[in-house]
């Protein structure tokens, strides 16, 4: 069998993706905490009320625990605002990718030279790692 193909493989089995954000709170030294959710199967990602509209009458929307792999924590110099906060869309419209999952809160700064931070359902960990990466964070 060709080596190549085995490792195409193996290499989409270990891939993970982001699927959801959590926000942890404010840390004393001012950073928001989050914990970044992520799958390696987006196709069984799923939780209560995810198909809700708006997001944010729901409480305490979660994913279920069989539907993600590994839940990473951050601090980060900046705010998200989060799809669960949303007073018009539902987690299924961020799965269906008609808006964001989490995007940096600019209300009180200047519109970012670089451009803002978005983060969509379904990227790559490894292009979240270059988004944070942006703002000096790191995982």
């Amino acid at each position: 069998m060709n080596e190549d193909f085995l490792n195409e493989n193996e290499e989409k089995e270990l891939a993970k993706f982001l699927c959801f954000i959590k926000y942890i709170g404010i840390e004393s030294d001012g950073f928001h905490s989050y914990e970044f959710f992520f799958t390696h199967a987006l196709d069984i990602f799923w939780g209560d009320d995810f198909s809700e509209k708006p997001a944010c009458f729901c409480e305490d929307l979660m994913p279920y625990s069989d539907t993600y792999d590994d839940v990473l924590k951050i601090k980060l110099n900046f705010k998200l605002d989060l799809i669960q906060d949303s007073t018009a869309f539902s987690l299924q419209d961020c799965i269906d990718h008609c808006v964001a999952l989490a995007y940096e809160n600019i209300d009180d700064k200047d519109y970012p030279e670089d451009g803002r931070i978005v983060f969509q359902f379904g990227e790559p960990f490894e292009t979240v790692e270059d988004i944070i990466a942006r703002r000096h964070c790191f995982f």
